[in-house]
């Protein structure tokens, strides 16, 4: 893609002001790994698996993160879900260049390329932080904000990551949303994903609560996942839309364990009108209770 193109798509990916809007986006960007652009399934039936992963945080300077990230992805591979999302913070972004995070994207590649199923990813604040990282990020994954179909579900994965206004969902997250609920079917699910949990997260500039939460709330099954916490938290449902913040599959954990501090990932098993979500960690599979809001008030 050519240079021009790709500072276009760029500016409306990471850099649209607020009341900017984006009747014009260019082509969007498919991204040069490979790995994070295989197929989805073909899901004929009304069931099938996925899991979420959150906070892997590789890095050349603590080979630690890749390795607990290993071991999650072989208990991954034990379950052989249909796939896998990302939801941000893949990489340690406390780098001194951006050939430093280039280096922590490919021991990311690396090791995400030993799932059993395809995968895609959210982008958070340590993979994208500046326009540097955010053009990184471009051109090895795509465009940011994107949806796509499995089965009888919609899945839309949002950027929260603007660079001048974090926590704000562009024009385009929300049109991917709109779409997603104004489209549904009766007994279909809707599964959204950003990287921190902004219905909880203070921020001036954040509009998940005015114009996010809304939307999701019209749809009958709405499921949302975040991250970057670094602990494990459920129970928490708004209006109908259930919102659950994933532990870390990799990143560095607390040693408050009755408050959700451990390396696990998260099983969503689909079934007709029945979502699941449970907790692997350390080969057991624990409800989704396991760590509440209220039990970390």
């Amino acid at each position: 893609m050519k240079h021009s193109t790709r500072l276009a798509v760029l500016a409306l990916a990471f850099l649209l002001p607020l009341g900017a809007r984006a009747d014009e986006e260019p082509t969007a960007l498919q991204g040069s790994v490979a790995a994070a652009r295989r197929p989805l399934p073909r899901i004929e039936d009304d069931s099938f698996r996925f899991v979420v992963l959150a906070d892997t945080h590789t890095s050349t300077k603590h080979p630690e993160n890749g390795r607990a990230f290993a071991t999650i992805v072989d208990a991954v591979a034990e379950l052989r879900p249909d796939f896998a999302v990302f939801v941000g913070d893949n990489v340690d972004g406390h780098v001194d260049d951006t050939a430093g995070l280039a280096r922590n994207w490919e021991v990311f590649d690396e090791i995400a390329a030993e799932l059993p199923c395809p995968y895609r990813l959210v982008v958070g604040n340590n993979d994208v932080h500046d326009l540097a990282t955010a053009d990184l990020w471009l051109q090895r994954y795509g465009l940011p904000a994107f949806s796509f179909r499995v089965g009888h579900a919609h899945f839309v994965c949002l950027n929260g990551e603007q660079l001048r206004s974090p926590g704000r969902i562009d024009e385009k997250g929300l049109r991917l949303l709109s779409d997603a609920v104004e489209n549904a079917k009766e007994g279909e699910h809707l599964f959204v994903f950003v990287h921190r949990p902004w219905w909880r997260t203070p921020q001036p500039r954040s509009n998940w609560m005015s114009a996010v939460h809304p939307i999701l709330a019209k749809h009958p099954s709405a499921h949302a996942f975040a991250g970057h916490w670094h602990h494990y938290e459920t129970g928490t449902v708004r209006d109908g839309v259930r919102y659950t913040v994933a532990s870390p599959a990799g990143g560095a954990i607390g040693k408050v364990e009755m408050g959700g501090e451990f390396h696990a990932f998260l099983l969503v098993s689909v079934k007709g009108e029945n979502v699941t979500v449970e907790v692997v960690r350390e080969g057991q599979t624990l409800p989704d209770d396991v760590v509440t809001e209220e039990k970390c008030a």
